[in-house]
């Protein structure tokens, strides 16, 4: 895969980490329920743990060091913005303070404005997204398959019933925000030569040989399927090329999501004009 793929399909990238996005109330990728904050919280220390393994350093008992990690991962997963000083940081969602490392010793830690966000501070958050990520997709594997008993077991904490109907509002929300985009990126699509149709109960562009298809959340037939999660997305592909997805991100303007169709659309269409 190339850089330029990679840079498309990427879930989030290091020059998005700014003083605005971290401060701002933004959206994440599952409900914050109190159920899959404890499984985070799980994911967290084994991936705490596994990072002092790989540095040689001796198991650590608890998550201390660990609220840039912890913070960034919670934001990612599940929203709010960060805050914090210098001794330490934590997550504010609707007005709730949440510390997923849980470090009593700095409860009633202020925000530091002259500190938080300054070059220094968002290196040194920059350089813990590769880590973070890799516990991002440890995390939605195990919330897509509803398996956790193993790591609830092994670290013997009860966690906190499932609460289906947040999961429910939350992903009926969500879904919701991405509806007045694509109608943004529709439009603009069109505006750049696409043909719009609808085939079967699937809605298509068409331009110069390239398909690109759109698929989005329907919250009532994934409560039913148990696979709730909103998304909202653009597969491209043609009769010679493997498909490329690019997902729509709520943190990101239409202008840059459609910049990437239009990117992923100029590599198929060129792969078509290539000699088989």
């Amino acid at each position: 895969m190339n850089s330029n793929r990679s840079s498309r399909e990427a879930l989030f990238r290091e020059d998005e980490i700014s003083l605005q996005w971290m401060t701002s109330e933004t959206v994440g990728l599952f409900a914050a329920t109190n159920e899959q904050i404890a499984i985070a919280r799980h994911v967290l220390f084994d991936g705490w743990r596994k990072r002092a393994f790989e540095r040689d350093e001796a198991p650590p008992a608890d998550l201390a060091g660990a609220c840039k990690f912890a913070s960034l991962f919670f934001k990612i997963a599940f929203g709010g913005r960060i805050e914090g000083a210098h001794e330490h940081q934590f997550n504010v969602l609707k007005d709730r303070t949440i510390d997923l490392s849980n470090q009593q010793q700095f409860r009633g830690v202020g925000h530091d404005e002259s500190f938080f966000g300054n070059e220094e501070h968002l290196d040194s958050m920059r350089s813990c997204l590769p880590r973070v990520l890799i516990w991002i997709s440890a995390l939605d594997a195990l919330l897509s398959r509803r398996i956790w008993s193993s790591i609830h077991v092994g670290y013997g904490i009860e966690h906190p019933r499932r609460d289906r109907s947040a999961e429910y509002e939350w992903t009926a929300e969500v879904q919701a925000m991405f509806s007045p985009r694509y109608r943004v990126l529709r439009d603009a699509l069109m505006a750049n030569g696409f043909e719009y149709t609808v085939i079967g109960s699937s809605l298509c562009f068409r331009r110069a040989g390239v398909n690109v298809w759109y698929q989005c959340g329907s919250p009532p037939t994934q409560r039913t399927l148990d696979l709730l999660r909103p998304y909202s997305q653009f597969t491209l592909k043609t009769e010679k090329t493997c498909h490329e997805v690019i997902s729509d991100r709520l943190h990101r303007s239409t202008d840059e999501v459609l910049s990437q169709i239009l990117a992923a659309f100029e590599v198929q269409a060129q792969a078509l004009l290539e000699p088989a």
